[in-house]
């Protein structure tokens, strides 16, 4: 038994371990069990006096205990293991004092709290220990001070339960708090005898030392995340009590009496403390888990220490402090993350203001040098002992003074802001005499680096509220009811909430109702459902969700065509970077983080459904005015306006948008047709400018009234010259591309002969003849230009060929290239093949000619 006995109470420890570290891991592992064994054996009393609340929490208590214990058996985890086994110690007998009904009725359990500040004195040391002796007489005072209000909800036991419950517990925890203490201690005192030595050894092991670095590592990892998971345990409960203290305050449930004013601030001032404890000890976590970064921008520092210390005015008034700033005049350009150095001003101007007393002074300046910034503020408090100096930036540390007594802290503050100040590559030092005041100094380089994150406006929960809940001084914000809210607005806007906690969603409802119709929903897949029932102008969405959580129902809303114009707002506890630049990537349109300002929450949700509407609105318009244009074009079709311009082809083209794509540049098959007056130059020196104008818009004319009937599409026209397409930008097969190429020649020879003979009937002497070139070939055709002007062509040595073809034309026929006469000669009668040099073409071309007269012999 003895041995089975000592195996089960060295289980966790490691082979590298002391003697001094075995025994203090056995005694925590002992001690915890036979509580546990105790805890079950209170279950079943209070479950045989019908007291179920009060059986389950020992039995709760005893199945994580020992659950605790297995796992730091089969981890070794020895940091986390002790300080669950004093949490819990610590809160048990709290938690069945309660159930028992208050302070009187269950102080019988109270002595087994006495071990978790007891067990950290032994375990953790004396300074260690004295936040679990705080815990622990705070605890004890709340119970006092609500014991008549848990009277009221739960009947006590009876005298004689309630003593000789008292009298076991005391007896059952002084005998084994003696019997492990005599086993371990008096027993073993040639074990803690060796201690030394065996320290000694272990310090100068290399290896156990790399070991316990990555155990420690491991350890912080752990912790890093409990931090994470307790702080958003904390931030939706502080979200439902800061929330409703503002509404109060503000004047949403009506008017209170001034006692109840009063108190009512300062519970909400006291939450705005915890808040603020719980965002220093977040930062802390990421500062020691190296996930703190700073983004860098480059800001003019005098601007933004003015801004800052013009918010800590009317605080300083209400104090009769005399607040001065020396910043100078000219602007300072540095760069530093502007969130951080908010964090470390406010720290230090907040700590000034509350340990200045009355009628004193706080000074605040800034100095520039070749290295870079100096800000220094000075200020007539009590001063801090030398004996403290060296430790005033640790973490935890608080001066022990008056100041101590009279101004609560946690020992974070200083230390967060040495440590955001080395981030930035600066330093933090402090000068101070007891009686005469402090002087805190930083510096910042004007190189810091690169910058290292991205930063979201909304990535902590911080502001001049939260910061001065740290001082006995109530918010300068003035406390009044809305005037008459906008009630239009109800019958107008829905907004729909998505969250599975009932408190938040009633919360947000009674924030919202009185200017939106507002919808509910508990789930993701309820969400969406509601949300396609009632299309609302605005969701809120929390993201930790059963079922489907806030980032699936956010992709579900977005891709969905009814829903996804729909603007969304993140409301969560899960405020970290990263899960917010993950909300914002999968379409959130905006993130705020709990606990939230029930104004800035209004403010966020009427700029996004302004926003809304003003799209709507634009869009809108943009339909009217897209519907005017196009009555407007109709009407140029219509009177034939725009056709004088774009051929008939590529007119519609240009006005249908499905098939504007056609116009697009890419390379096809297409037939091309030159076409040019021959002497018509000399026609222009004979003739008036009226005359050769009117014969030339004549000829035009006629010539691309013959294109469009051939099915082409006149692409240019310079001067007497035509240039026409066949297969662009509409889609034609090479054959008929090449027949009605063929048959436009033939009529444009024909035309031309008639225009001649009325031409010299009006008395104009001018034989008019024309030369044609077809040719088929791959060319890139398509939009060719600026954004400012753009033309439809094509080009490539296709265009080039069928202009060289045209040029050595005789007058009065038709030149082809082979492709052509391929595709065409068994419709027409073309003469003989001949092979041609053409500038441009280092091989010789075949082509040959179509005489149109042939056709009519």
């Amino acid at each position: 038994m003895k041995k089975w006995f000592l195996n089960f109470a060295n289980a966790g420890c490691l082979e590298t371990d002391t003697e001094s570290e075995r025994l203090k891991k056995a005694i925590l592992v002992t001690i915890p069990t036979g509580i546990s064994i105790a805890a079950m054996l209170w279950s079943l009393a209070y479950l045989y006096l019908e007291r179920p609340i009060s059986a389950a929490i020992p039995g709760g208590y005893s199945l994580i205990s020992m659950m605790s214990i297995l796992l730091f058996i089969k981890t070794k985890y020895y940091s986390f293991f002790r300080f669950s086994q004093l949490f819990l110690i610590l809160w048990l007998p709290f938690l069945l004092q309660w159930s028992l009904g208050g302070f009187h009725a269950g102080s019988s359990v109270m002595v087994w709290a006495i071990l978790s500040p007891v067990g950290a004195l032994m375990f953790h040391g004396v300074r260690p220990a004295i936040p679990w002796f705080i815990a622990y007489l705070l605890l004890t005072v709340i119970s006092g001070v609500f014991d008549s209000y848990f009277k009221t909800l739960i009947e006590p036991l009876s005298t004689t339960i309630i003593t000789t419950f008292y009298v076991m517990n005391l007896g059952t925890a002084t005998l084994l708090m003696y019997a492990v203490v005599n086993y371990f201690v008096i027993d073993n005192n040639r074990i803690i005898s060796d201690v030394s030595r065996e320290k000694e050894k272990a310090e100068n092991s290399k290896a156990v030392i790399e070991e316990q670095a990555i155990k420690l590592i491991e350890m912080d990892q752990i912790r890093s995340r409990f931090l994470a998971n307790v702080s958003h345990e904390f931030r939706t409960p502080l979200a439902l009590t800061i929330g409703p203290l503002e509404d109060a305050l503000e004047g949403r449930f009506g008017e209170f009496d001034k006692i109840l004013n009063k108190q009512l601030q300062v519970i909400l001032r006291n939450s705005r403390r915890l808040l603020r404890l719980v965002n220093q000890l977040l930062d802390i976590s990421k500062v020691e888990a190296g996930e703190m970064k700073v983004n860098l921008q480059n800001i003019d520092i005098n601007h933004f220490i003015r801004e800052i210390s013009l918010a800590f005015t009317p605080y300083a008034e209400r104090k009769n402090i005399g607040f001065t700033t020396d910043l100078g005049n000219h602007p300072i350009n540095i760069k530093f993350d502007p969130d951080k150095i908010e964090k470390v001003i406010n720290n230090l101007l907040s700590n000034a203001v509350k340990f200045t007393p009355d009628n004193g002074r706080v000074r605040l300046t800034l100095k520039e040098n070749n290295e870079g910034i100096e800000i220094t503020l000075r200020d007539s408090g009590p001063g801090i002992a030398k004996k403290d100096i060296s430790h005033i930036f640790d973490r935890f540390y608080q001066v022990d003074g008056s100041s101590t007594r009279e101004h609560e802290g946690t020992g974070i503050g200083l230390s967060l802001v040495k440590e955001l100040i080395e981030l930035h590559q600066g330093t933090t030092e402090v000068t101070s005499e007891t009686g005469f005041g402090s002087e805190f100094k930083i510096t910042l380089p004007f190189n810091t680096g690169h910058s290292t994150s991205s930063h979201n406006p909304n990535d902590d929960t911080y502001n001049l509220d939260i910061e001065m809940a740290s001082m006995d001084i109530e918010s300068m914000t003035d406390i009044k009811a809305n005037a008459n809210l906008d009630k239009k607005l109800k019958d107008t806007y829905s907004i729909l909430i998505v969250d599975d906690n009932k408190d938040i969603r009633d919360y947000l409802n009674s924030c919202l109702k009185s200017q939106y119709h507002v919808v509910q929903a508990e789930d993701g897949i309820e969400g969406l459902k509601t949300a396609k029932q009632y299309n609302p102008d605005l969701i809120i969405s929390d993201i930790m969700m059963p079922r489907m959580d806030g980032y699936e129902f956010c992709k579900s809303i977005k891709s969905d065509i009814q829903l996804n114009h729909t603007p969304l707002i993140f409301l969560t506890a899960k405020a970290s970077e990263d899960m917010k630049i993950q909300g914002l990537e999968v379409g959130a349109d905006d993130y705020l983080s709990k606990p939230f300002s029930a104004k800035e929450l209004l403010a966020r949700v009427s700029n996004l459904i302004t926003l809304r509407q003003q799209e709507k609105q634009l869009k809108q318009l943009n339909l009217e005015l897209e519907g005017k244009v196009k009555d407007q074009l109709d009407e140029l079709i219509t009177n034939k306006r725009l056709n004088s311009y774009f051929s008939g082809k590529m007119l519609q083209q240009l006005l249908n948008n499905e098939e504007a794509a056609a116009l697009i540049t890419r390379r096809k098959k297409v037939t091309i047709l030159f076409s040019d007056l021959c002497n018509f130059t000399d026609l222009t020196d004979r003739l008036e400018s009226e005359q050769t104008t009117l014969i030339l818009n004549q000829y035009l004319t006629e010539m691309t009234a013959l294109v469009e009937k051939n099915g082409g599409t006149v692409i240019q026209i310079i001067g007497d010259a035509i240039m026409a397409f066949f297969g662009a930008p509409e889609e034609m097969d090479d054959k008929v591309q090449a027949i009605n190429a063929m048959n436009l020649g033939i009529d444009m020879q024909a035309k031309i002969k008639n225009l001649s003979n009325n031409w010299l009937s009006q008395g104009i002497e001018y034989s008019a003849n024309i030369r044609i070139g077809i040719h088929q070939d791959f060319v890139t055709v398509g939009n060719f230009g600026s954004s400012h002007f753009m033309e439809y062509t094509a080009v490539g040595k296709g265009v080039n060929l069928a202009s060289r073809l045209e040029t050595s034309c005789n007058p009065g026929k038709i030149k082809v290239s082979y492709p052509v006469y391929l595709l065409a000669r068994d419709d027409f009668s073309f003469g003989e093949l001949s092979e041609e040099i053409f500038k441009g073409f280092s091989r010789k071309i075949k082509v040959c000619e179509y005489t149109p007269s042939l056709i009519n012999s």
